[in-house]
């Protein structure tokens, strides 16, 4: 998978902006400086703004009016420009204080200004920095990076030396020499992506500094099996100076020449503030706009991209032209349907509940109980994705088969994602057996859009129907999980798939006199003689029995040390001996149990000692602790290997 290149040599040191109130519809609220090849809402917001406001970004597909997207690419920063133009601010496409204080007038909305400033004039108070710009400790003015030079004084950001790469030309008669790179230069570009590097070289300047006026570039289709028209895969080709654009021509007023065979595309393309330095060497890059959609059957299709001519002028005002030998400087690229790189899966939350008792009420219902949490993630290369059904599988587990329809355990199924509730509804039969799966979907029909990069909880929650003649409390388990390949969604042309594997939540345990039971815990000593076992019981509203007989326990076969009976009490049927360990007092229940009281939390033990020779080894497994069934990563103990000197 190719990485596309965003034309950004450094990130500044953001400064944080406090938001404002707006409460005007569709007002515009300027929280930081936005440019070219950064992504967020706010950038969404920007080009609705701009949109609004008949500064254009795409008159079709995205940035359109209605097809807003958070990518700040080459026609945004066009319309920035051409707003900045009908205001009388300088158009660099760049949305400063300046620019989002005219937006937001434009609006009604409001702008924060840097700290320090109380306007857009002047400088900050605290940082010394110019109050037009964000304002920035580490750097100097008009610098975003440490390399290139300030966009406002001219100075090298490096070193602020007073060499620039704008203004006037020095050092006498120059020439260039010129170079291929293939640094951060793409072989793929996506359908629809913008300002993808096809091509890269380099100029050095010698003798003098110089000022590149135009470059001549030519493409050309590999083959005649797909389509050769250019314009058919591209909406633009533009020229860049590092992170900078420097000129573009629109893909259909290229040069059609037949002669050739695939046929020609050529274009002279002027450029502007390209100066290279005497003794520098920059990076140029040609790049491409590709189309919204480009014909399925038409997707294998590569073209070759060729640099021709670089014409520059130098400080003697002479008009200079090199051309480049055909092949020196060129490169072969290709294309990709917009869902190449879609990566849409579900994965485990670290909020999905432990297994646990719920109590129920024998004459009315329970409250919303959590069942299941799980992460849909997007990858940053991925489609936006729109979801349309997630079917979430209810398994009801009983000792016996006492209840016939899940309807008479379950009132309802809710699950909420990226923060929205949704109804489940069942789909098919109702009746079940002892051991059975219903699934309850959720019809989103659109209304959920994760957009590329993000990621959402999927929390399921279920409401339990009140006991009394429905079922019995004591016998059942419900458990919810969600299968990623059974969600239905889709990304720009088609159906997404969701990878992951089937995420399951809580075992829920029903009781009327419920108690949660958790913090299941194993431990071995350091010699092999003993091995502890965990666990924690609250009692809510009611006292709570915790019998030695309600540790299903056993001593794993393969063990061969053994388990002495200390004849300790309460015991268990693998000779543990239960105690309480920590938390609340308890009351006795003869030589069999303990009782919990009403609103205390109290941790038990259960304590196995280990007998055999050194070397020998044992494993304790148990399945159940007063009433709960154990994780299946908590049954087992680790291995006690005996080591007694």
């Amino acid at each position: 998978m190719t990485k596309n290149f965003k034309f950004l040599v450094g990130a500044a040191l953001a400064f944080v902006f406090a938001f404002s109130a707006v409460n005007a519809e569709a007002a515009y609220t300027h929280t930081g400086l936005l440019k070219m090849g950064m992504t967020s809402s706010q950038v969404e917001s920007l080009q609705e703004t701009l949109n609004a406001g008949g500064f254009l970004v795409s008159t079709t597909g995205a940035g359109s009016p209605g097809m807003e997207s958070m990518y700040f690419g080459a026609k945004t920063k066009a319309a920035v420009m051409a707003f900045q133009s009908a205001k009388g601010l300088g158009a660099d496409g760049i949305v400063g204080v300046n620019t989002g204080t005219a937006l937001a007038a434009m609006t009604g909305g409001s702008v924060t200004y840097p700290a320090g400033c109380s306007s857009s004039t002047g400088y900050s108070t605290t940082t010394g920095q110019p109050c037009t710009a964000t304002a920035n400790t580490s750097l100097p003015a008009g610098c975003s990076s440490t390399a290139g030079y300030s966009s406002t004084t001219g100075a090298k950001c490096s070193d602020g030396t007073t060499s620039s790469n704008t203004g006037a030309l020095s050092g006498g008669a120059a020439d260039i020499n010129v170079s291929a790179t293939s640094t951060d230069v793409e072989d793929e570009a996506r359908e629809g992506e913008e300002d993808v590097a096809v091509l890269g070289f380099e100029i050095e300047a010698d003798g003098g500094d110089v000022a590149v006026t135009s470059v001549r570039v030519t493409f050309q289709a590999e083959d005649t099996d797909d389509s050769d028209r250019f314009d058919r895969y591209v909406d633009e080709v533009s020229i860049w100076l590092g992170d900078k654009k420097v000129g573009s021509a629109d893909a259909e007023d290229f040069s059609r020449d037949t002669s050739a065979t695939p046929d020609t595309y050529t274009e002279t393309i002027t450029l502007s503030n390209a100066v290279v330095r005497e003794d520098d060497e920059e990076k140029f890059y040609v790049a491409v706009s590709v189309v919204e959609t480009i014909d399925t059957d038409e997707l294998d299709a590569r073209f070759n991209v060729d640099l021709e001519v670089i014409r520059f002028t130098d400080s003697t005002g002479a008009i200079l032209t090199s051309e480049i030998d055909t092949g020196d400087v060129d490169s072969i690229f290709g294309f990709e349907d917009i869902t190449a790189d879609d990566e849409l899966s579900l994965e485990s939350s670290s909020d999905n509940p432990e297994d646990s008792t719920v109590k129920v009420e024998e004459d009315e219902s329970s409250e919303e109980i959590l069942a299941l949490v799980a992460t849909l993630e997007n990858d940053e290369d991925s489609s936006d994705a729109t979801f349309y059904e997630i079917p979430v599988s209810i398994r009801v587990q009983q000792s016996s088969t006492v209840t016939t329809n899940i309807e008479e355990i379950i009132e309802s199924v809710m699950v909420e994602i990226g923060g929205e509730e949704y109804e489940a509804d069942l789909t098919g039969s109702s009746t079940i057996d002892s051991d059975d799966s219903r699934t309850y979907s959720v019809d989103v029909d659109g209304d959920f859009e994760l957009a590329a990069g993000d990621e959402a909880d999927v929390k399921v929650w279920i409401t339990f129907n009140d006991q009394e003649d429905n079922y019995i409390s004591a016998a059942t388990t419900v458990t919810a999980s969600i299968n990623p390949a059974s969600i239905d969604v889709e990304g720009e042309d088609d159906d997404m798939t969701v990878e992951g594997s089937t995420k399951t939540g809580a075992a829920l345990s029903l009781s009327i006199s419920a108690a949660i039971v958790d913090g299941f815990e194993w431990e071995v000593n350091s010699t092999g003689s003993i091995i502890d076992f965990f666990f924690t019981v609250e009692a809510e509203d009611e006292d709570f029995d915790v019998l030695a007989s309600s540790i299903s326990d056993v001593l794993v076969a393969s063990s061969t040390a053994t388990v002495t009976d200390t004849a300790g009490t309460p015991e268990t049927a693998a000779d543990g001996v239960l105690s309480r360990f920590s938390g609340d007092s308890v009351d006795a229940i003869g030589s069999t149990g303990f009782t919990v009281n009403s609103g205390d939390t109290t941790t038990f033990r259960v304590r196995y000692a280990i007998a055999g020779t050194n070397g020998t080894t044992a494993e304790i497994n148990i399945t159940s602790a007063a009433g709960q069934e154990v994780p299946d990563d908590e049954e087992r103990s680790p291995t006690a290997t005996r080591n007694v000197q």
